[in-house]
């Protein structure tokens, strides 16, 4: 998932353009205060992540956290199916969620092509979990 810069009417394909096109100088360090809500927040959801000052990593589930002051993510390896890719789809979607409250930014779902949504929660996780398993089945 990403975080970024949207405006308000602004299309999510003008937005993503629009971040992609955006100077590095943009990607800077977050805002100390930020990312120490961010942290705190994030570790109710991942107690055991480990912060490596802009990146959150949670070795058991693979959630990776990331925040560069203009920009923000949150991504998981294609590793779970089942219970347990709802499980991490739930906690993505909810770290996405405080990523997005904290910065400003919106969050968007890019394999789903939708706003991280709790009503969009349901055809993401299949999506992934859906994906995970070909990758399983691919790997054998």
């Amino acid at each position: 998932m990403t975080i970024i810069p949207r405006d308000p009417g602004q299309d999510w394909d003008d937005a993503l353009e629009a971040a992609e096109l955006a100077d590095d100088e943009e990607l800077a360090d977050a805002d100390p205060a930020v990312w120490a809500r961010i942290t705190a927040r994030v570790r109710e959801l991942l107690p055991d992540a480990v912060d490596h000052g802009d990146e959150l990593d949670d070795e058991a589930t693979g959630i990776q956290v990331e925040c560069w002051g203009a920009e923000a993510a949150v991504s998981a390896p294609y590793w779970h199916t089942g219970a347990t890719a709802e499980r991490v789809m739930a906690l993505m979607y909810q770290a996405a969620a405080i990523l997005a409250e904290e910065t400003g930014l919106q969050a968007y779902d890019p394999q789903l092509g939708e706003a991280v949504d709790g009503q969009h929660l349901a055809a993401a996780t299949a999506l992934y979990a859906a994906t995970a398993a070909t990758i399983r089945n691919d790997a054998r």
